[in-house]
């Protein structure tokens, strides 16, 4: 169980042609990333660091979190915001499982796609104002 993508949670990026900058999710996005996933039917298609081929790795539940609709995050995400994409991925090879998974190799997840920047990308001031907010409490 873990996080696909987190709602409004600053991704950090550096490239050559924007530098460094922070890629941001909205629930909106997300919700329209999912339905992309859902719709080409890429439940069973997951890689390792987005180049070692795992052809014995499949979804096996999603769900993005959305408590207008009744969909709680698991108690271990209960600070997760809405709009967050969640999932439980089931490894059927050992050799995954014992290398990457048990021997904490792997510790998440990160959603491989071509994602048009424009309005996700942030400025470090603005993006360290929200954390300072956010630690606050605000």
């Amino acid at each position: 169980l873990g996080a696909f993508i987190v709602a409004n949670m600053p991704i950090y990026r550096r490239d050559e042609t924007r530098g460094e900058h922070y890629v941001v999710f909205s629930k909106e996005t997300i919700y329209k990333i999912v339905q992309k996933f859902k719709r080409n039917k890429l439940s069973s298609n997951f890689n390792l660091m987005h180049e070692i081929e795992a052809n014995n790795i499949f979804l096996l539940n999603d769900f993005i979190i959305d408590d207008t609709l009744g969909i709680k995050a698991p108690e271990s995400f209960k600070d997760i915001s809405q709009g967050s994409w969640l999932g439980i991925v089931k490894v059927d090879d050992e050799e995954i499982w014992n290398d990457y998974i048990k021997s904490g190799e792997l510790k998440g997840f990160s959603v491989e796609g071509m994602f048009l920047m424009g309005e996700m990308v942030r400025t470090d001031e603005e993006v360290l104002n929200e954390i300072a907010d956010i630690v606050k409490g605000k």
